[in-house]
């Protein structure tokens, strides 16, 4: 089963209609979306009811005096109090078979920084999830703090767009043809997660390599640019992309080796 997370642009008919199977869906949705229950089973003649009665906006559930369930959740070594309410099963108007749990998720005040204290506030948010059928009844598919621990980590899809737009080149290849287009984006993702799955796989989440420097020891969690610096230093081991710091050399011939290492080593600072 795959978790997919996506933001409120994605909370369309034509998104959730098309999600493949074995597939979980947790997007972030509007305060006012409409949402119904589900129907009553129908027994006597006629058409069933495509919909129940409607439901609260997400935003009223706020106000309705409801008991707010808590969980510590764990995120980047540290455990966050989060306080939410699993509502539902549900259904969207254009989407009668297709029946989704909303997840109501608290605003919360809390301090943040390490030599100067600070509160940080942090709006009420709410989330569709995909619900996943089990002896004929809507259940929800995961346990409800694995999905809370993915939902506060979201914002980190947006920090890698950002990486893969403006450090890693995805976009901008020079391509002639519709096709080459879409295949060059595709390669360029691939090749990003594979970076991203290696150094997870060797470093873990927290176990952030040692930074050389006296002023600072650098974080436990290692972030995009710490990647990026530790396959520059693997790379410059080699005689392709070697860093080279010594003064030009008098000989012309020795000079355009030295210009092209040079060179190497300048792409290779500003990216692999």
């Amino acid at each position: 089963m795959l978790l997919a997370l996506a933001d409120g642009s994605y909370d369309t008919l034509n998104f959730w209609s098309e999600l493949p199977e074995r597939t979980v869906l947790a997007v972030r949705t509007a305060r006012n979306r409409r949402l119904y229950y589900l129907p009553e089973r129908h027994l006597g003649p006629g058409r069933p009811a495509s919909y129940g009665p409607l439901a609260p906006h997400p935003c009223d559930w706020l106000h309705k005096g409801i008991t707010w369930q808590k969980r510590e959740i764990p995120v980047r070594g540290k455990s966050i109090l989060m306080k939410f309410q699993v509502l539902g099963p549900f259904v969207r108007e254009g989407l009668p078979d297709i029946p989704m749990f909303l997840i109501a998720v608290k605003g919360m005040h809390r301090q943040v920084g390490r030599k100067k204290l600070r509160w940080k506030h942090r709006k009420p948010s709410f989330y569709l999830v995909s619900a996943t059928r089990i002896n004929e009844a809507w259940q929800f598919p995961l346990p409800i703090q694995t999905i809370l621990a993915w939902l506060w980590q979201r914002w980190e899809l947006e920090v890698a767009h950002r990486e893969m737009k403006s450090g890693f080149g995805v976009g901008e290849k020079q391509c002639w043809n519709p096709r080459a287009t879409i295949a060059s984006t595709q390669w360029s993702v691939w090749v990003y997660a594979l970076l991203l799955l290696s150094a997870y796989r060797t470093w873990g989440l927290l176990n952030a390599p040692p930074i050389p420097t006296r002023w600072w020891q650098g974080a436990k969690r290692w972030s995009f640019n710490t990647l990026w610096r530790q396959y520059r230093s693997a790379f410059w081991g080699t005689t392709q992309f070697q860093a080279l710091g010594t003064r030009t050399p008098d000989n012309w011939l020795k000079k355009e080796s030295f210009l092209i290492g040079l060179s190497n080593s300048i792409a290779a600072s500003a990216r692999i």
